[in-house]
């Protein structure tokens, strides 16, 4: 009978080293997992931040061809402003041509 509480007894303690190393695997795997989140995490944040300063780089190329594209139609219109004023007095000057060839 003592020899069976002995055996029990060291039988006990060896289930019990094993519960503390799997509670002790377990500990060191919760460690693990909450500092995978906090990488994660982080780098969420700075996939975020990365994007927001690619909207801003490109929010800012926009507005530059936007000024460029209006620039470049003013002038554009004012060439065809210019265009027909100088093509009025061409005509002008044909008409004038014309009368004097005629007298």
């Amino acid at each position: 009978m003592k020899e069976q509480i002995r055996l029990k007894d060291e039988e006990s303690k060896a289930r019990q080293a094993e519960v503390n190393k799997c509670r002790e695997m377990i500990t060191a795997l919760e460690a693990h997992q909450a500092s995978l989140k906090q990488s994660l995490f982080e780098q969420i944040s700075t996939l975020d931040a990365s994007k927001e300063e690619e909207i801003g780089r490109l929010k800012g190329e926009i507005a530059n061809l936007e000024s460029r594209l209006k620039t470049e139609v003013e002038r554009l219109q004012s060439a065809g402003v210019v265009s027909e004023a100088r093509l009025r007095e061409l005509e002008e000057i044909i008409r004038k041509g014309q009368v004097e060839r005629k007298r």
